[in-house]
């Protein structure tokens, strides 16, 4: 019988410096107790159960006497090691008294202590002989158990009394063996004792001598340097004799090597460290004010390695994390976080840090340098980094992906961490962070992490599971589309088109050739050539030398499409650099229209000279940075063209680069205008002269979402200073209430003049601006040049060189208010300049035009071209000077001013006063007006001035005329309009009762219905938030409520007759109908009129009554009552303000119960979404008249499974709604939800389940996996109370009661289980599903136990039903507690420690689930034997402790109820049942990887504890089953190592064994399992002998006859149809078995089984044709026999030693191995080599020593060995026998071999 192989669990030791609390595994072969073992006697047949009962007590004894490490070990070292090292240590403490700290304790104290460390440290000096008590204890009470177990009952059988004669001489060597290890335990207290005693001292002497280590025992190798071996730098370090202190390095070689790499480490904490991880302080020195926390772990800045001292020092590099322990004067002593090495380490070495630090049971996950995405980044990449190291090794594809992302987290990390982001680019970081971190973990297959907006972890147990969901929908879709954003939701005010961009330009340096000064005027303009935004003016050159900082805002959502989407795109690969300097200016922002629909967008710059005519000759460049001279007087200066600058920036500022600077060229004018040139440059028609692009502007750019509010909010740094602001040319895309802007753009477009004094060639016009009142005063500061710079009086052209038809194509802002806008015109002043500085002096203005700004009729100018009459101005017949130009500015009111309003005859001459009409001459300027109070259109301005209509009785064409103004100047004056249509509303009486299609409050109601159809309207949704602030703020009106009300109700109930067009646009528009009745009354409440709140009550009613008429409308009402539905859940907010909520959800109801159910489903289950997701439900008392309609329209349409995507939305609103806190009670909607929708939920959710067809691991429905997660949210939600409600509901409801309800159930969690519908990486989702589907176990377990207490036994069928549903429900239970997901140890630790937080252990508890039920089945327990014990076995070799305390016992429990009963029925007790299951699972579920030898040692205790304990007859077959179950584990554990670890020979010899155990217990067809399996590993080997003679072991349990096949006996690898008898199998496994023989050259094993064959064939006639076959193949073999040459192999010895080894190869006659062929002996080495790559070959073949065969190496004997003749060969001796016969017979059939070895004479030399 082998040795038994004792396996022992270490207590947990106290903390000591070289060991931590973690427990280890140990095995050991104790040699008493194998010399007891290995001498029981040989007992076989019905006694066997003795001889087990008697090994698990010999397991229990030593499992028992080995519980604690400490007595092992003393056995271990009780001979002369620990004397000697008792002996040593005295001597080396009476050294200490003698010398002090001389050298040579150096040399002998170290190792010394570290041997008595592994000795004693195990050994608290606090408590040493509690434990040993506690072993005596155990021990005395094994001793009992053993003298009572020696009481056996006499057995009349002589097998018997020799047992028992043998059992008493073994429990007289047991006693004996028990006495000698209490003596020794006693003999070696005292040593102990002295041991520990003398450890103290050594302890306190170390810590002295730590505490005084000088810097000389480091030595002269000390290294200190960055973490670059190029770099080391060799110091000698003085000692502490020398100095008193030691200096640190200077702060500055500090921070030239502080570059730090931050590490995290998982370390194990000792036991003392968890206690005292919040204050560890020095017990060596005394300070008290040195004190360590958990987050003060320090980081080294300097490497550090030394080896050379006594005393264990940590090596160190840059950026490792260290935890400190103690203190020295110099030094610390503490452990690496990352290597775990414990030690002393210099104190000017390393810094604290703040740690953040995450538990996960005895180990911590510490990081340094921040928390949030800091800490997360730098948990990814400890776990990344593992991984990494992998693909390396495989050469994966992913290795060089995840390297960019490890070294893109490294930088953002140093970002994040660094402190001097702005919030912005913090949160830009955080995104890119945890974007990169979902993408590597998605990369490695790792989880997905689903995050808030802010990037916090989400807690699914603070989410509904259908919210989760979608949170993880969205991250993967994140993903998958490479997008950066984290969950956000925007915000409902403003619809995403309303998003206003601005442009950041800042202006660096301008160069270029000019002398003169000049005007930078800044602009946008787009690829066909149209201005944007207004010009930003910068004087050049500056005398301020930093850069300016210009903005242009308002871009909208429209403009910055395409740069948004190239910005996204380019994002991804570019760094993330935005540090914004001080900047000149500080912003100002404005709107920039939604006019920008192009892809391109140019900055521009127009160049204007200030100067004389003619520029001045220079040679050099000059920048805006240079000195220059003064610029020339204002009186000779004129405004030249000059040059233009001009870039196109989209790429730019898509690639949002801040600080990147960028040339604008600068493109001078030659002959052209400005104009032109402008045109050529940006259709890429003109190139520079100059092509190193010498002459330019710098700039930087970027592109900022928001408006001014926004933009100092989230980006300040841009606002800082001042920023001069330019804005958009036209309204912004919004125009919020309040937002007053009254600005008149000009535009001097072009001119054409006459010459005029009799001059021969063409004038040098220049055209003066001004804007002057009535009397032709000039109203000062009214004209914008362009931003940066104030308002002027007036506005000055450029000038073009004799050139009387200028194109100027300037543009000037007019700012006037309302008043002075009314009384002003524009006048336009030309005038000639003269080369000649003296008669430019002398020129005078000689023409004149102007521009009304308001026309006769009220209305302003229309926006567009102009064309001009020109007048000219004879000044001396004015008196001249400066009145008559006034004069003239006030006289021309009196003549046209367009040339379209000339009177016939004009060309003829129209003088007045100074001014005579120059019919040739014109003047082209446009106008755009950009004003919230002026109006260009008539129809506006009727209704605006509604009172004189009323009294000139036109009001009602004045509001039918309205219907036909354009939409764009509607929303331009919405506040007004809408204050002038409920002021008609309410102060304007109708002509008679009732209302009709003319009047007054059905027009303004259709003029309502209009402009709020038309906000909207898609093109003017971003009106819509400037609607409701109108409404909330701007809205006055507190009687308006009172008609409008009456309106509406007159509208829908005249429907009746056929008119549904007013009605519809009604319906559309009832949410902002009902928010202005909402707030007429509030306004109204507000003045404190109680008195008309029951007529207002009454009102409304009768408006919900007429919603309600309106549902049971016919089919022409059926588009309106689809709007009904699609608008009345957006009104409701606003009605809940003004009216119950109870009863509106009554009414509510009521109007949906009216539309019949088929009719309009998908209008109507968005209706109900939306009332969901509204505040309506958020009520307690309306949600529960709301949510019984709810539920029984959802039943209906899952029912007819129609619109089945919506009806998953609103259940998924709905319980995502009752998981809010905020919602007041919600038990009771729960109890109904689940009532009325459980079991329809359950049979949808399974059918579509079944009906899906997939290849993938996984189900991939969106739609199932949200009806997943509605059916998880109600289990999850519901209290065993509300459960036994239901229950108890659908008991009285169907008629198949609760019982459908939990056989539904429990299908549906198999499925799931086994088809699961969330990804593999949804880690969150799967935990929550399996926590989820816990709960619903323990709820379904509740019914099945009422079902089994209730149930009637003499129903067959009730019976059978329940029986199936508790297996069914173990089954479920043992899948859940087996799943992947939820086995801990495979997890990385800090996702183990986010579960274990949120969840607890949740197999620990489903454990205890299922042992509660298997004890509530009482008497039913005998009808689950043997079909459960598969499912305890699967649970109960799940590793961890608990769960196998729970499992395990249940076996000892299935053994009673199987023996109990069998005695019961007659029979004598027997457990054939339960032992044959037993060992069949054990077989399946080894060969799975599932037990290992912690399960053997724990079953073996916990069976053998109650089988001890149980009556006599159960005792003895039980233990026999324990025993038996325990060898076949051992067996199975033995060849499933060796299966993973070692080669195919090794794996073929533990088969063999596996092979025997199960022919010795009689399982037949688990043995033919493992024949084939081993008969595989041969032919794959192409060992085709030995694959023959596997088969034949299959072939001999069958017999010739043609007797149906047994399972047992079957095939296991080609099916039953084949062979079907005895006869069958065994004919086809005799054929293969010879022809694998004749393939391995056996042929006189072949000619054996053909024989055979032969034999039979004639036995039973069954032909002479396969008889001839068989004789020629029969003559074949023989023929080969002689003709074939064949080669014998060779036979190796071969011995393994050392305990590396597994114990059964440590055989002290080792093992004879057969070669292959033509193998030579070092070969053969080489071939065993392979498999066992650690061993050494001995080069003797003397037995080695105790070092070698109690090592922990491996170590080889090999050598040939000769095999001696067998009886075959010598029968055939001196017989005529052929040679190749003799020679087969000399090397095969042998069993004995010789070999010689070298033998030396004791005492003989050499």
């Amino acid at each position: 019988m082998d040795h038994m192989n004792i396996t022992i669990r270490k207590k947990t030791r106290s903390f000591s410096q070289s060991d931590c609390d973690t427990g280890k595994d140990i095995t050991t072969n104790s040699s008493l107790l194998e010399t007891s073992t290995n001498s029981l006697p040989s007992i076989s047949g019905q006694n066997n159960f003795l001889l087990e009962e008697y090994k698990l007590k010999i397991e229990t004894l030593t499992r028992n006497l080995g519980s604690a490490d400490q007595e092992i070990e003393n056995m271990i070292l009780e001979n002369n090691e620990l004397k000697r090292t008792v002996e040593k240590l005295k001597k080396t403490v009476n050294m200490f008294k003698e010398i002090g700290l001389a050298e040579s304790f150096d040399k002998i104290s170290s190792p010394v202590i570290r041997k008595i460390r592994k000795v004693i440290s195990h050994n608290s000096p606090q408590k040493p002989n509690n434990d040993l008590r506690l072993q005596v204890t155990v021990s005395t009470q094994t001793e009992v158990e053993l003298e009572n177990f020696g009481k056996l009952p006499k057995l009349e059988t002589e097998n018997m009394k020799r047992l028992r004669k043998g059992t008493k001489k073994q429990l007289q060597r047991t006693k004996k063996l028990i006495n000698n290890i209490f003596n020794l335990k006693r003999k070696n207290e005292k040593l102990i004792s002295e041991l520990q005693e003398c450890h103290l001292i050594v302890k306190n002497k170390q810590d002295k001598e730590f505490e005084d280590l000088n810097y000389s025992s480091l030595g002269d190798d000390t290294i200190i340097g960055k973490n670059n071996t190029k770099e080391k730098k060799i110091v000698h370090l003085p000692s502490s004799k020398e100095e008193e202190s030691r200096k640190e390095p200077s702060e500055d070689k500090r921070q030239g090597k502080n570059h730090t790499v931050i590490e995290r480490g998982v370390i194990d904490i000792p036991k003392h460290t968890q206690e005292n991880t919040k204050n560890i302080t020095n017990n060596n020195n005394g300070d008290k004010n040195n004190t360590w926390k958990e987050n003060e772990v320090q980081n080294t800045i300097y490497n550090y390695s030394n080896t050379s001292s006594s005393v264990p020092h940590v090596p160190l590099e840059v950026g490792e994390l260290v935890h400190c322990e103690r203190e020295a004067r110099h030094w610390y002593w503490g452990r690496s976080l990352r290597s775990g090495a414990v030690g002393a380490f210099p104190k000017n070495y390393v810094l604290f840090r703040e740690c953040n630090v995450d538990r996960c049971g005895d180990t911590i996950l510490a990081s340094a340098g921040g928390s949030g995405v800091v800490h997360d980044i730098a948990v990814t990449l400890r776990e990344w980094l593992k991984i990494w190291k992998i693909l390396y090794r495989d050469n994966d594809d992913r290795f060089k992906f995840m390297e960019v992302s490890m070294r893109a987290l490294l930088e953002l990390r140093a970002q994040a961490a660094s402190g001097a982001l702005p919030q912005d680019q913090l949160r830009r970081v955080a995104r890119t962070a945890i974007f990169t971190i979902d993408k590597g973990n998605r990369t490695l297959g790792m989880e997905l992490a689903v995050r808030t907006a802010g990037g916090q972890l989400i807690d699914p147990l603070r989410v509904s599971t259908y919210k989760l969901n979608l949170l993880h929908d969205e991250a993967n879709a994140r993903i998958e589309k490479n997008m950066e954003t984290t969950p956000s939701s925007p915000a409902a005010s403003i619809p995403p088109a309303a998003r206003n961009y601005s442009v950041c330009v800042r202006v660096h340096n301008f160069v270029c050739r000019l002398n003169d000064s000049a005007e930078l005027l800044l602009s946008l303009y787009d690829a066909q050539q149209n201005k944007l935004t207004e010009h930003l003016l910068l004087r050049w050159p500056t005398h301020n030398l930093a850069p300016t900082q210009v903005v242009f805002t308002g871009v909208s959502s429209k403009s910055a499409l395409t740069w948004r989407k190239l910005f996204e795109a380019w994002r991804q690969q570019e760094k993330q650099k935005r540090q914004f300097r001080n900047s000149l200016y500080s912003p100002s922002v404005d709107d920039l229209g939604g006019d920008i629909k192009r892809e391109k967008l140019f900055l521009v710059c127009h160049v204007v000279r200030i100067g004389a005519m003619d520029a001045q000759n220079v040679d050099h460049r000059r920048s805006s940075i240079a000195p220059t001279s003064p610029p020339p007087s204002g009186a000779t200066s004129m405004r030249r063209p000059f040059g233009v600058a001009c870039a196109d920036v989209t790429r730019y500022l898509a690639a949002d680069q801040s600080d990147k600077h960028i040339q604008v060229p600068f493109y001078p004018c030659e002959k052209e205008k400005m104009e032109t040139l402008l045109k050529q440059v940006i259709m890429n028609q003109r190139e520079l002269k100059d092509a190193k692009h010498s002459q330019g502007m710098w700039v930087s750019l970027q592109l900022v979402e928001g408006d001014l509010k926004q933009i100092r909010e989230e980006n300040p740094h841009i606002v800082v200073g001042n920023t001069a602001v330019a804005r958009k040319m036209g309204f912004p895309e919004v125009i919020l209430p309040g937002d007053a802007r009254n600005d008149l753009y000009v535009t001097l477009c072009s001119g054409s003049f006459s010459k005029g004094g009799g001059k021969s060639s063409e004038r040098n016009i220049e055209l003066t601006a001004r804007v002057v009142d009535k009397h032709g005063q000039v109203l000062p500061g009214v004209i914008s040049i362009g931003a940066g710079t104030g308002l002027v009086d007036e506005y000055t052209s450029l000038v073009y060189y004799h050139d009387d038809k200028p194109r100027w194509q300037e543009v000037f802002k007019v700012c006037l208010n309302i008043e002075e806008f009314k009384e002003a015109h524009l006048v336009f002043l030309c005038r000639h300049r003269s080369s000649n500085e003296a008669k430019d002096r002398a020129e005078r203005h000689f023409a004149l035009s102007y521009l009304r700004l308001m026309q006769r009729e009220g209305t302003t100018a229309p926006d567009g071209a102009h064309e001009l009459c020109v007048y000219k101005m004879d000044l001396r017949r004015g008196g001249g000077g400066g009145g008559a130009e006034a004069d003239a500015c006030a006289l021309c009111l009196g003549l046209p001013e367009r040339r379209d309003e000339l009177p016939s005859g004009a060309e003829k001459g129209l003088t007045r006063g100074v001014l005579a009409l120059v019919h040739k001459d014109s003047l082209q300027v446009a106008t755009k007006l950009c004003s919230t109070k002026l109006t260009q259109r008539e129809e506006i301005l009727g209704v605006l001035k509604w009172s004189t209509q009323l009294a000139e009785g036109t009001l009602r064409q004045a509001l039918m005329r309205l219907l036909h103004v354009p939409s764009e100047e509607i929303v331009k004056f919405l506040q007004d309009i809408l204050d002038a249509l409920f002021s008609i509303l309410t102060q304007v009486n109708e002509d008679q009762e009732g209302y009709t299609d003319k009047s007054y409050g059905v027009l303004v109601l259709e003029c309502l219905l209009h402009v709020i159809s038309l906000v909207a309207d898609h093109k003017y949704q971003h009106f819509q938030p400037v609607l409701h602030v109108y409404i909330d703020e701007s809205f006055c009106d507190a009687l308006a409520y009172e008609k409008l009300i009456a309106v509406m109700v007159w509208v829908i109930t005249t429907a009746d007759g056929g008119e549904t067009k007013r009605l519809l646009q009604c319906m559309k528009c009832l949410e902002c109908l009902v928010r202005v009745v909402a707030r007429s009354r509030q306004l109204r409440s507000a003045l404190g009129d109680s008195v008309t709140h029951a007529d207002f009550r009454y009102q409304f009613e009768s408006l919900l009554n007429a919603l309600v008429w309106l549902m049971r409308c016919g089919d022409h009402a059926l588009t309106c009552q689809g709007c009904a539905l699609k608008y009345l859940p957006h009104a409701v907010p606003h009605a809940l303000t003004v009216y119950p909520e109870a009863e509106l959800s009554a009414y509510i109801v009521r109007a949906l119960e009216a539309l019949p159910l088929g009719r309009l489903s998908k209008q109507r289950m968005l209706a109900l979404l939306e009332l969901v997701r509204g505040p309506l439900c958020r009520v307690p008392a309306a949600r529960a008249l709301f949510l019984p309609h709810l539920a029984k329209t959802v039943k209906a349409m899952l029912w007819d499974k129609v619109e089945l995507e919506l009806c998953v939305e609103t259940l998924g609103e709905v319980v995502s709604l009752l998981t809010r806190d905020d919602v007041g009670p919600v038990e009771a909607d729960i109890g109904e939800l689940a009532r009325r929708l459980l079991p329809t939920v359950l049979k949808t959710t399974a059918t579509m389940l079944r009906e899906m067809k997939t290849d993938a691991g996984f189900a991939d429905d969106p739609v199932l996996r949200r009806l997943i997660c509605v059916l998880l949210d109600m289990v999850r939600q519901m209290s065993e109370e509300q459960y036994t409600a239901v229950v108890k509901a659908l008991e009285t409801e169907t008629y198949a009661g609760a019982g459908s309800l939990v056989s539904d159930a429990l299908a549906l969690i198999l499925a799931l289980l086994q088809r699961p519908v969330f990804r593999a990486h949804w880690a969150d989702m799967l935990h929550l599903q399996h926590y989820v589907m816990l709960h619903a176990l323990r709820l379904l377990g509740t019914t099945i136990r009422d079902r089994l207490r209730a149930i009637d036994d003499t129903s067959t069928e009730a019976l059978a039903t329940i029986h199936l549903m508790c297996r069914e429900w173990f089954g479920a239970i043992t899948a859940l507690a087996t799943s992947p997901t939820l086995q801990l140890e495979t997890l990385p630790a800090a996702r183990k420690q986010r579960v274990t937080a949120l969840y607890g252990d949740i197999r620990q508890t489903a454990a205890a689930a299922l042992a509660d039920m298997w004890f509530s089945l009482d008497e039913h327990k005998r009808s689950f034997i043997p079909c459960l014990v598969g499912p305890f076995l699967e649970v109960s070799f799940l590793p961890d402790e608990e769960v196998r305390n729970t499992t395990i016992p249940l076996f000892f429990d299935m053994m009673q109820t199987e023996f109990n009963t069998s005695a019961l029925d007659g029979g004598a007790g027997q457990l054939k049942e339960l032992e044959s299951e037993l060992i069949d699972k054990i077989d399946v579920l080894a060969e799975r990887g599932c037990g290992d030898a912690e399960w053997r040692v724990r079953f073996v205790s916990l069976c053998g504890a109650l089988c001890g304990a149980a009556a006599e007859p159960l005792r003895p077959a039980a233990f026999a089953l324990v025993a038996a179950a325990a060898r076949q584990l051992d067996t199975l554990l033995q060849y499933r190592t060796a299966a993973l670890r070692s080669a195919t020979p090794h794996r073929m010899h533990l088969t063999t064994r596996v092979l025997h155990f199960y022919e010795q217990i009689e399982r037949p067809h688990m043995y033919i399992r493992y024949v084939h399996k081993l008969a595989k590993m041969h032919h794959d080997a192409h060992q085709w002998a030995e694959a023959g003679l596997s088969l034949r072991l299959h072939a001999i349990l069958l017999d010739w006859s043609d007797v149906p096949l047994p399972q047992r006996l079957r095939h296991p690898a080609q099916p039953h149809s084949l062979h079907q008898t005895h006869r069958d199998l065994k004919e086809v496994l005799y054929n293969e078995i010879a022809e694998l023989l004749n393939r391995g050259h056996q042929w006189e094993l072949a000619v054996e089984i053909v024989k055979e064959l032969v034999a039979v064939y004639e036995e039973e006639a069954l032909g002479y044709g396969p008889l001839a076959e068989l004789h020629a193949q029969l003559a074949q073999l023989y023929s080969r026999m002689l003709r074939t040459p064949r080669s014998h192999p060779g036979y190796y010895r071969v011995l393994y030693h050392g305990r590396g080894f597994p114990d059964h190869l440590r055989t002290p006659h080792g093992f004879v191995y057969r070669g292959n062929e033509y193998e030579q002996l070092q070969e053969f080495k080489e071939r065993l080599l392979d498999e066992w790559p650690d061993a050494e070959v001995l080069s003797k073949l003397d037995p080695p020593g105790e070092d070698v065969t109690e090592s922990d190496g491996q170590y080889l004997q090999i050598n040939a060995v000769k095999p001696i003749m067998g009886d075959k060969l010598k029968r055939l001796s001196g017989k005529p026998v052929a040679e190749q016969i003799l020679e087969y017979y000399k090397h095969n059939n042998v069993n004995k071999f010789v070999f010689s070895r070298p033998f030396h004479k004791p005492g003989a030399k050499g």
